[in-house]
């Protein structure tokens, strides 16, 4: 037998004997994650496109190693300037073709629009998925994206060789018959093509558009208009 006092001094140590082994466990669980955390695990296979680390390197927690691309799902990536997200958010369509296909649409759905702009070029980062690819698109590879709205007024579609820029802005230079001079004319862009633009406002029916060699004229300048000559 023993005395109240020591059996109480028995248990006390007891549970901290028992305390002890359960933050030891504890301990032993937190060491076994970090351990695991230096382990790279996905749950898909893909390619990986960049190693942002060298051997050797230290790396702190959520610092990006590896860039894995899936095969199966394609993006595109684009850089927005702020003055064009409005366009972007309330596209009625997105079409993609490559460089080496022009003329082959591929439909696409924006995925992510960043929250901030880029510090250096102040443009915002897009990301847009391919809904339906081939074998032609290859990770890595240069696109086109078109930005589609669509409005029920009619436009005109004239070659990019007319558009001008006026202060920033998109204009064209229009042949005027009474006085064979030119001037420059500001319009709103609908849509980009491939070698051609959509515009939406600002032109008339019967003006003629200057469509070669608009970086060489200026306001009030004589032309005259070519003529094709008869084969």
């Amino acid at each position: 037998m023993i005395s109240a006092s020591e059996h109480l001094r028995f248990s006390n140590s007891l549970d901290i004997a028992k305390a002890r082994v359960t933050q030891a466990k504890a301990h032993l669980e937190v060491t076994r994650n970090q351990s695991d955390y230096t382990h790279f695990y996905a749950d898909k296979g893909g390619v990986i496109t960049a190693l942002e680390m060298e051997v050797g390197q230290v790396v702190v927690a959520g610092q990006t190693v590896v860039n894995l691309a899936l095969p199966e799902e394609k993006e595109v990536i684009i850089a927005v300037a702020e003055s064009r997200l409005a366009e972007i958010r309330h596209a009625d369509e997105i079409k993609v073709s490559l460089w080496i296909d022009p003329k082959r649409y591929y439909p696409g759905r924006i995925r992510e629009i960043s929250p901030g702009a880029d510090p250096v070029t102040r443009t915002y980062r897009v990301r847009i998925s391919l809904l339906e690819t081939d074998d032609k698109v290859q990770l890595g590879m240069t696109t086109t994206v078109f930005i589609i709205q669509k409005k029920e007024a009619k436009v005109v579609k004239l070659p990019l060789t007319a558009l001008f820029q006026d202060e920033g802005q998109p204009a064209v230079w229009v042949y005027s018959t009474d006085t064979s001079q030119v001037k420059l004319q500001g319009v709103a862009v609908l849509e980009y093509q491939y070698n051609s633009v959509l515009i939406q406002s600002g032109l008339e029916n019967g003006q003629i558009v200057v469509t070669a060699g608009v970086h060489k004229l200026h306001s009030g300048q004589q032309v005259r208009l070519y003529k094709r000559q008869p084969q």
